[in-house]
This record gives structure tokens, sequence and C-alpha cells, in this order.
């Protein structure tokens, strides 16, 4: 007979087994151990910052973040657009015919590498009169060629990040994650060591670290044990035919998040875009954990068939968004000692967060439910509400950045995030509508 002690030893194994299966089924799990890699990246980035913003102080640091601005928006051409798409495309197959998801992969990176080769090109030839005609600094042409460079990084980087995430292991999608970060870091404190903390050499660390880290990246995805097989006709084009919404979309979100940056860059100085790109990246970590979410549950999301299981998932969606939401809450309160204490240069960005702050956390709330979307593929709907959202936030810059500063791009902002928002809760409730007129047994049909 077993004693007393050894009973309730043995309680609570059964219960945190029932505890990780419910995290499981919500999604919660896989979203942890994703933000567990963004919380890593995060926080290495906020320290690459650190360092960066105060070595190289407001004027150089603003030149930093207009360049790293065209280079994030020119990123999307061949970055996570296309890297959702293959991981759509593909986690449907990694099951059951993985040799079909390989190819899905293989052709997406060609699709990639022929996109990131033509924006180089583009950038590289137009750095001068791009510098000179639209940032009225000649100055910055050095650092939009190395932004050309990061495109094809980023590019890379993000290739191996899609395998990991298509594979479902976030766990190794986690520790990699975290690892550009980790090495730029680094070699930062090296330049700091040394006096030797310039514009260019940290461009070069910036972008440099994104191709150590695909090379690494590779050696950890799966093994076959033999000769891949020649493309099968037509994978480039199934990636192209759906990615090319996504990476409109993605491409039009990104230009959403960078032009309140860029027109500050040419309509004030590059000490104003030094405190806006200061106020920005405390807002930043919001944002991924909105990627995070979209990041873990799209391979689920994708497998998804019928009417009640579309129903379900949203619920579990917005269930998760909601509790991720309150509690980011707190670093409202946060950021603005966080800045004082360690960015003393930086005081204007105080006030800039307070209000560039609401935007992320709208959007916390209602763009992972565009998931629904995804799988049921109305992508184009999306591109059409990020389209809108560009030209609200384009509008709202250009009409009150003269007035009010960076105060009023980051209105611009905000405003064009609620208005996406509302188009986004929009449709996904439209579709959620039209699912209730469709055979229960074929409502998963449009979107595979």
């Amino acid at each position: 007979m077993s004693s007393p002690q050894e009973v309730t030893l043995a309680v609570p194994e059964p219960a945190m087994r029932r505890a990780l299966s419910a995290l499981r089924r919500s999604g919660a799990l896989n979203w942890l151990q994703v933000m567990a890699g963004n919380g890593a990246f995060i926080a290495l980035g906020f320290a690459c910052n650190l360092v960066i913003a105060n070595g190289l102080g407001p004027a150089a640091y603003g030149k930093l973040a207009i360049a790293m601005a065209v280079m994030l928006v020119l990123q999307e051409l061949a970055g996570s657009g296309l890297d959702l798409a293959m991981v759509r495309l593909a986690a449907q197959h990694t099951a059951s015919d993985p040799g079909r998801a390989r190819e899905i992969f293989r052709a997406g990176l060609r699709v990639k590498l022929a996109v990131s080769l033509a924006v180089i090109a583009a950038l590289w030839l137009g750095a001068e009169p791009l510098a000179r005609d639209v940032f009225r600094d000649a100055s910055l042409a050095g650092p939009l060629r190395w932004a050309s460079v990061g495109v094809l990084g980023g590019a890379l980087h993000g290739w191996v990040l899609a395998r990991f995430q298509a594979d479902e292991r976030f766990r190794r999608y986690a520790l990699f994650r975290g690892f550009a970060n980790t090495l730029k870091l680094a070699l930062l404190g090296c330049l700091w060591a040394f006096g030797a903390l310039a514009l260019d050499a940290v461009l070069a660390v910036s972008i440099g670290v994104f191709f150590v880290a695909w090379a690494i990246g590779v050696a950890f995805l799966p093994r076959t044990g033999r000769v891949a097989a020649p493309l099968a006709p037509g994978a480039a084009g199934d990636v192209l035919r759906f990615g090319r919404w996504v990476v409109a979309s993605h491409l039009l979100f990104a230009l959403y998040s960078r032009v309140d940056l860029l027109m500050i860059g040419r309509l004030m100085t590059p000490e104003d875009a030094a405190f806006y790109s200061v106020a920005w990246n405390f807002s930043f970590p919001i944002d991924l954990c909105t990627y995070a979410v979209i990041l873990a549950l799209l391979p689920r999301v994708a497998r998804l068939r019928t009417r009640a299981e579309y129903l379900a998932e949203t619920r579990r969606i917005f269930a998760l968004c909601v509790g991720i939401a309150v509690a980011l809450l707190p670093l409202f309160f946060l950021a603005g000692p966080s800045i004082r204490l360690l960015f003393p240069s930086y005081a204007p960005s105080v006030e800039i967060f307070q209000v560039l702050f609401l935007g992320p956390l709208a959007t916390v709330l209602v763009h992972p439910l565009y998931l629904i979307l995804y799988a049921r593929n109305r992508v184009s709907l999306l591109t059409a509400a990020d389209l809108v959202m560009v030209i609200v936030c384009a509008a709202g810059c250009w009409l009150w950045i003269p007035e009010h500063g960076t105060l009023g791009a980051a209105w611009a902002t905000v405003a064009a995030r609620f208005v996406n928002c509302m188009l986004v809760l929009g449709l996904v409730v439209l579709e959620l509508r039209s699912l209730e007129r469709e055979p229960a047994m074929a409502s998963g049909a449009a979107g595979h």
C-alpha cells in the first residue's frame, strides 16, 4: 500500500500533463516557445540599441535608423510574406508528404534569392539619388548600400526560421531566433571596447550577423539522408501564387510601420529620427508578441477543415490575445522611466512612445484573427486593408508632421492602425458568417 506521502507526491504529475495538454490545444504552448525566442531577441536587441544609441549619439543614430527603415521595408519583398506562404503551403504536407514540403521550401528559397538580388542591384545603384533627392543628405548613400546587402541576409535568415516553423520545431526556432542578436551584441561590445564604434562598423555587424546565423541554422535543419530530387513542376509557382498577396500585405504593413520615420527623415532632422526610433523600439516588442501568435498558430490553422473547427479556433485565438494585451499594459508605465534612465540623451522619446503604444496594443488584439483569412485564401482582402492603412498613415504624417513634429507622426501611425484593425475585424466576421452558408464538411475547401 502506498503511503499518504507517496500518494500526495503522485498527484501533480497527471495535473501537469493535463495543464500541458490544455496549453497545446489552445496554441499557448507553441506561442510561449516562440515568445521565449522573441523574448531573447527583444532583450538582446534592446541591449544592442542601448550600446549603439549611446555610442553613436542622436545624429549618427538617426542616419542608422533611416537606413535600417529602408532595409526593413525592402526586406518584405523577399521576407516574411514569402516565409508565411511557404509555411502555409508546406504545413499541410510535413506529416503526410515530407518530400513535397521540402520541395516547396527549396522553390521558395530560389524565389527569395532572385527577388533579393534584384532589390540589392536597384538599391545599390539608386542609393546616391535616394539619399540626395529624397532624404536631402548625401551622406546617407553609404548606409543605404549597406541596407541593400541586408535585404539578402534577412531573406536567408527568415528562410531557416520558416523551416523550423513549418516543422513545428518551436524550441529550435526559439534558440535560433535569439542567436543573431547574441552574436551582434558580442561584436558590438568588442567595437565599444576597442573604441571602434562608428556608423559603418555598426552597419557591417548588424547586417553580417544575418549571414552567419543563416549558415549555422542550415546545419540544424532536418536531414533527408538522400540526394534531393529535382523540384516538382509548379512548386515555385505555388509559392508565388499564394505568396504574392502575402508579400504585398506584409510589404504594405512594413511600409506603414516605417513611413512615419521615413517622412521624419525627409521633413525633419536625423536627431528627430533618432528620438522617434528609440520610442518605436520600445513599442516594437508588442508587435513581436502579435507576430509570435501568428507564427505559432499558422501551421495548425492551415489544417482546419470544418466550420466548427474555424469557429472554435477563432475563440481560442481571441482569448489568447486578450490575455497577452492585458499582460502588456504595464509597459506603458515602465517605458518612460526606462528611457530616461538608459537613454539620457533621448528624453523626447518618452512622450512619443506614450502615443505609439496605443497602436500595437490594438494590433495584438485583432491581427492574429486574420489567420482565418490566410487559411481561407483571402489574403488579397488583407492587402487591401493594409493599403488603406498606408494611405491613412502617409496622409496623416504629411499633414501633421509640419505642425506637430514627431508627435504628429505618432498620432498618424495610431490612427492608421485603428482604421486597419476595424477593417481586419470586419473581414474576419464576414468570413466566419460565410462559413455558415457552406456545407459543414466542405468549409475548409476554400483554403486548401
